[in-house]
Order: structure tokens, then C-alpha cells, then sequence
């Protein structure tokens, strides 16, 4: 029996339904070789601050014509470092599990990353280790035809709004008790969750 492989695009701490759909795999291709997109989970993750919604964008630097994703240099031209490690704080500080776990994560915003990829890539093999899940982890060598089986999640996660996507709820800090909101950055859950992260997204996997 061959090992379950999931092909996906990389993700700045991607939301909990790109997560939950690498719960069981064995093996995980990133893409590297596709065009490099714009506004999507690439390079952008959404948390929940004191105000709602907060999204949070690593600039890249702009080049002509298009690029593979495994090309894609980050810029350091503003502060973003500083400003997303000080969003984080501020949004999930007072979280059961934050001071258990942003130790881990900290080191990820006062050192500088030339790759996009690469910078997913470690952040990646850091929720994988929360999670405590173990899959095979590589870089695509060439860009696979576009197919609709149901391992291949590279567009899946492209749109904005991501609540086709099955989401089961949990305790947000930022959230009143009426309000839930699905599909936010994988670091939501687990500041909030802790160990139970990987029940909660098993639970969205089924």
C-alpha cells in the first residue's frame, strides 16, 4: 500500500482547514514550482485580535514578470518582524497556552529568512511538532499537472472566504460567546487549544 501523499501549497500558518487535511498524510509535497500568487495563504494569515479579524502579510519583493513560489525572496524593507510577533502578543497573550508555546514560535521574528518558502517550510515543521504529527515533508522538483484528485490541494485554499470549508468550534479568547470564527491561522487553535488542537482538527478531517 502506497503512503498517503498530499500535494499543497505552502502557507504562512495556514488556517485549521489546510491543517486538518494534513492530519493523516504520510507524505506532503509543497509546491514550489507553481506561479507565485498573490493575497492568498502564501504569504498571509489570518488571527483574532481584541478587534476582530486581523490579517497579517509578509511583503516579498517585487519582481517583473511571474515567479515560482520557490523563488519568492522576502522583503525586510519595513518592520513587518516586529509588527506581526507584536499582533500575535497582543491577540493571544492572555491565552491558556501561550506562554507554554510562543517561546517556540518568538525565534521566527528576529531572524531573517531569505525564501518564503523556507520560512513556511520551519514554521511548518513547527506546528507539525505541536500537533505532534510526523509526516514526510519536501519541496516539489517540477510542477505536477493540475488534476482534481483528492490529494492535490494546491488551489484549494486560494479564495478569501474559506467557510465552504467544515470547521468544528472551539473556545476563541477574543471571541464573545455568540460569535465563532472558523478557518483562522492554525496558531488561534492551538494558543487556545493546546494538545486538544489535534482532536479538534481530526474532528474537522472526518
Amino acid at each position: 500500500m502506497q503512503p498517503k501523499t498530499l500535494l499543497t501549497c505552502s502557507s504562512y500558518l495556514g488556517p485549521t482547514c489546510y491543517y486538518s487535511a494534513l492530519l493523516h498524510a504520510e507524505q506532503v509535497s509543497i509546491e514550489g514550482f507553481e506561479n507565485y500568487l498573490k493575497q492568498t495563504l502564501r504569504n498571509r494569515c489570518t488571527i483574532l485580535g481584541p478587534n476582530g479579524p486581523q490579517m497579517l502579510n509578509i511583503p516579498v519583493l517585487k519582481q517583473s514578470g511571474k515567479q515560482h513560489m520557490k523563488d519568492v525572496k522576502i522583503s525586510y524593507a519595513e518592520d513587518w518582524q516586529k509588527n506581526h510577533w507584536k499582533s500575535i502578543q497582543t491577540a493571544y497573550g492572555s491565552s491558556a497556552f501561550f506562554e507554554v508555546l510562543s517561546p517556540d514560535l518568538e525565534p521566527f521574528y528576529f531572524k531573517q529568512e531569505t525564501y518564503l518558502i523556507d520560512f513556511n517550510w520551519k514554521l511548518m515543521e513547527l506546528v507539525f511538532n505541536w500537533l505532534q504529527i510526523k509526516p514526510q515533508l519536501k519541496i516539489t522538483e517540477a510542477f505536477s499537472p493540475i488534476s482534481d484528485l483528492e490529494n492535490d490541494h494546491r488551489f484549494a485554499y486560494n479564495k478569501k472566504d474559506l467557510s465552504h470549508f467544515q470547521a468544528n468550534k472551539y473556545f476563541q479568547i477574543n471571541a464573545d460567546q455568540k460569535t465563532f470564527y472558523p478557518n483562522l491561522s492554525i496558531i488561534d487553535l492551538v494558543f487556545n487549544q493546546g494538545p486538544m488542537a489535534w482532536e479538534i482538527l481530526n474532528l474537522e478531517a472526518v
